[in-house]
Parts: C-alpha cells; sequence; structure tokens
C-alpha cells in the first residue's frame, strides 16, 4: 500500500482485527480511517441501532480485507532486506 495522504478516507473490510484491547481480541470487523485517524471499528454481524454498520463515504477507497490480519495503529518497524 502507498503512503496514504491525511485527508484519504479508507474502509477496511472483513479482516481479522487484532484490537489490542484488554481482552486481547481478535475479530472479523470492518475498519474506517477518515483524515488519517482510526474512527471505527465494527465487528461484523453485530450491526444494530446502537452500532451500525460502517458505511464509506462515497470519495473512500475500500480495501478488501478478507484472510488479512488488520492490526489498526500498529506501526510495524522490524524489516529484513537479506
Amino acid at each position: 500500500m502507498d503512503r496514504l495522504d491525511s485527508d484519504l478516507d479508507v474502509l477496511i473490510r472483513g479482516g481479522c482485527v487484532a484490537t489490542m484491547d484488554a481482552r486481547r481480541r481478535a475479530l472479523r470487523a470492518d475498519v474506517l480511517v477518515s483524515n488519517g485517524r482510526i474512527v471505527a471499528v465494527t465487528p461484523r454481524g453485530v450491526a444494530d441501532a446502537t452500532r451500525p454498520a460502517i458505511g464509506a463515504p462515497s470519495h473512500a477507497r475500500v480495501s478488501e480485507a478478507e484472510g488479512a490480519i488488520v492490526v489498526p495503529g500498529f506501526v510495524h518497524t522490524h524489516v529484513h532486506l537479506c
């Protein structure tokens, strides 16, 4: 993925999200990033009146993450070049 501009909205759909919360949950969810910040994480299949499904703005880039692990807010700095 290329470097993202801070004003770009991105919806990451259906990945296995590692929440890094106190319960160390990993769940299938959608993640919405707006203006360079995570604004919503909604587990798949739990949308209701209090937690609606995430809808992306019409101009948003949508990334299908089925089969991928998504770690919101994590910056990976360990790289092997050889």
